[in-house]
């Protein structure tokens, strides 16, 4: 007597297997050009760390914090207002950025 379920998890694993196979056929990796997308990657994120990292304590930069906490502080009222969500007297929603 032929086990059906072994044949059809036999041909699954087959099919499976060939499928990963086939995925992309005629792809290669040129494991230089890899190396020069990585180190370029590496290049450009330590630009912008340095870039960002610059202009962090700037004075502009304290004020458009300031102005985005402010607005992000009035948006988070009017939705609690407008869902009656009440606050406990403990919760404190200002922030002192530095």
């Amino acid at each position: 007597m032929v086990n059906f379920a072994l044949i059809v998890s036999g041909a699954a694993a087959a099919s499976s297997l060939f499928g990963m196979a086939a995925a992309h056929p005629g792809e290669h990796h040129d494991m230089a050009h890899v190396k020069r997308q990585i180190d370029a990657r590496q290049l450009h994120a330590a630009a912008a760390k340095r870039s960002l990292g610059a202009c962090q304590n700037s004075v502009k930069h304290r004020d458009l914090m300031g102005r985005s906490m402010t607005r992000r502080s009035q948006v988070l009222n009017e939705l609690r207002e407008k869902r009656g969500i009440q606050v406990s007297k403990y919760y404190s929603n200002s922030y002192t950025y530095y």
